[in-house]
């Protein structure tokens, strides 16, 4: 059996289909890597080194650095193409193969170049065969995916793990106030705000990654209800789920004040994805504010009842 490793999709299909026909026939498994499939497309081993580059985007390869009998001198790569440069510069003779040294041959300088960058189904064999004869087999329940790098909902539930929520301080608004606008959006005057912190009606937190600012948040207790005053999250962190984080923070926050039945908030009639938001954490819209914002857009009254 063979197996090419891919996307995460096709990876968690393909190895399901390949173990179900390793037991059911009683059939050792090979593995093979895209990435050791590229390198057997080079035969004139005119080199010491095989180096294998999928481009990734972003300034990110996925790289496999082998001997020229195709024996893995490293570990997987999935990085920045520059810090890859870094543990190349150990190696000498290289010869390129892939995408990625396309994309990047400049900033590779590169000597040495193979211009087929096809996965070839008669490589992937090649490169089976090889691992066959040397007895480097798997069984099925030793079968195990190869992801060289994160899924998006894995590096979003770490960039989640980052987020450190605390109660505002003056500190802190101290910090954003020079970017407060430029970064945060068009929001109350600094001052208005100071005095929003020492308000006993009103509570704050802020969102921070690294100790950096990334959002913040706050509400308004008057008798039963508390109010959402805001949900800002600064402009080059947006869509990181910092907004889920915060408002998930402040409904526990108002839920923690004694007397109180309901979560009210305004939200601009054609901001949609806010609108989502807010949805999927049970508010409802209750009623319209006309002309609410700057005189022009309408505003929807959201309620999440506790």
């Amino acid at each position: 059996m063979i197996l090419v490793h891919g996307s995460f999709t096709g990876i968690r299909i393909g190895i399901s289909s390949v173990k179900a026909f390793s037991e059911s026939l009683n059939l050792p498994i090979v593995d093979v890597s895209s990435l050791e499939a590229i390198a057997y497309n080079i035969q004139n081993k005119n080199c010491e080194t095989i180096c294998s580059l999928i481009d990734a985007r972003n300034n990110q390869v996925y790289c496999g650095i082998f001997d020229k009998n195709y024996n893995l001198l490293e570990d997987y790569l999935a990085d920045d193409i520059n810090n890859v440069i870094t543990v190349l510069k150990k190696y000498k003779n290289i010869l390129f193969v892939g995408d990625g040294a396309v994309t990047h041959k400049s900033l590779l300088e590169i000597k040495q170049f193979q211009y087929d960058n096809i996965i070839h189904a008669k490589n992937i064999a090649r490169c089976a065969y090889n691992k066959f004869k040397n007895n480097d087999t798997k069984t099925a329940d030793l079968l195990m995916p190869l992801y060289l790098r994160k899924s998006q909902a894995e590096r979003m539930k770490k960039k989640m793990d980052n987020v450190i929520i605390s109660t505002m301080t003056i500190s802190d608004l101290n910090k954003i106030e020079d970017v407060l606008l430029s970064d945060f959006d068009d929001f109350w005057n600094i001052n208005i705000f100071k005095n929003e912190l020492i308000n006993p009606n009103s509570k704050y937190i802020v969102a921070k990654i690294n100790n950096e600012i990334v959002g913040f948040a706050g509400i308004w207790k008057a008798v039963d209800d508390v109010h959402i005053t805001n949900i800002v999250t600064a402009k080059k962190f947006r869509r990181q789920n910092i907004g889920s984080i915060l408002l998930s923070n402040l409904i526990e926050l108002a839920k923690s004040e004694k007397g109180i039945s309901s979560i009210t908030l305004e939200v601009n009639s054609n901001n949609i994805p806010a609108q989502k938001l807010y949805e999927k954490f049970g508010f409802k819209v209750v009623g319209l504010r006309k002309k609410y914002y700057n005189n022009t857009d309408d505003a929807l009254i959201m309620t999440l009842t506790s």
